[in-house]
């Protein structure tokens, strides 16, 4: 009985770490292209999956347990341009960078415009006794 119970338990041992073999870690950093500034709270995404991950103080995130393939990863941020990178997930850590740039935005020309702005004499309160 003892020697069929340990039998059983090394076969799991090994079936889960098969199961395991072929999963790896995708990890990198998410800058600024000009300033080389972490982009705290970017967003990275494995395209065709739910798998992604926000950024930390430092710029860098980690994605466990990503399936063994090649993907396209995108790193997104408000005000950046979205830049995508094909990445070859194997059975250990694969490791990349995002550089992204400023988005920049032309609205044209603005005018503005302006009044004079009220004075605390423009406004004389009336006030009504209370008899």
């Amino acid at each position: 009985m003892i020697r069929r119970n340990s039998v059983l338990v090394l076969f799991l041992i090994f079936a889960f770490q098969r199961a395991d073999a072929h999963n790896g870690v995708l990890r990198g950093k998410v800058v600024d292209r000009q300033t080389k500034a972490p982009l705290v709270g970017a967003i990275v995404a494995i395209q065709g999956t739910t798998r992604g991950s926000s950024v930390d103080t430092d710029g860098a995130f980690i994605i466990p347990t990503v399936p063994t393939r090649t993907y396209v990863v995108t790193a997104s941020s408000v005000g950046y341009i979205k830049q995508s990178r094909t990445v070859v997930i194997g059975s250990d850590t694969s490791s990349v960078t995002f550089q992204l740039a400023v988005d920049v935005l032309n609205f044209g020309e603005i005018t503005t415009t302006a009044e004079r702005p009220y004075s605390a004499g423009d406004f004389i309160p009336m006030m009504r006794a209370p008899w």
